[in-house]
């Protein structure tokens, strides 16, 4: 049987999405991100706390290995409340406002002095702040740290 060319030929495959489809498809993603949008922002928000309680806890460890390398002693003191100078064969600053924004840092102890033994002089709490909340980086008077 021969086709005929004026006749239409019937679709039988149909692939594809149809414009419905599609269009629910798009709500329902735009849904999902509406609702998870503000999560995020807060895990931002815990990240950037997070870190820099990881970077205070590792400048601190790292004037303490500096001081035992050199046998020397090491001091890290706090002009501002985002800024960390840590002075020893060099001085160095470190200004967690430009690393982690909206954090702020205190501590107990207005100077730390880490000693070539890598003791500490005394016993400090490091607080580190943002709008989530607070971690704290504890040195201990022989010279370890941990975050809390």
């Amino acid at each position: 049987m021969a086709l005929n060319p004026k006749l239409p030929q019937q679709v039988t495959n149909s692939r594809g999405f149809t414009l419905a489809e599609i269009l629910v498809a798009v709500a329902i993603f735009g849904i999902l991100s509406a609702t998870a949008a503000p999560y995020l922002f807060a895990m931002k928000l815990r990240f950037r706390l997070d870190g820099a309680a990881r970077q205070v806890f590792s400048e601190v460890m790292s004037a303490r290995m500096k001081a035992i390398n050199e046998n020397t002693t090491y001091t890290i003191t706090f002009p501002s409340n985002h800024t960390i100078q840590i002075v020893g064969s060099a001085t160095r600053t470190v200004d967690l406002q430009t690393l982690y924004e909206g954090v702020t840092v205190s501590s107990s102890a207005a100077t730390i002095n880490l000693s070539s033994r890598g003791t500490s002089d005394a016993a400090s709490t490091i607080t580190i702040t943002n709008s989530t909340g607070s971690k704290t980086v504890t040195l201990k008077i022989t010279g370890s740290a941990m975050i809390s």
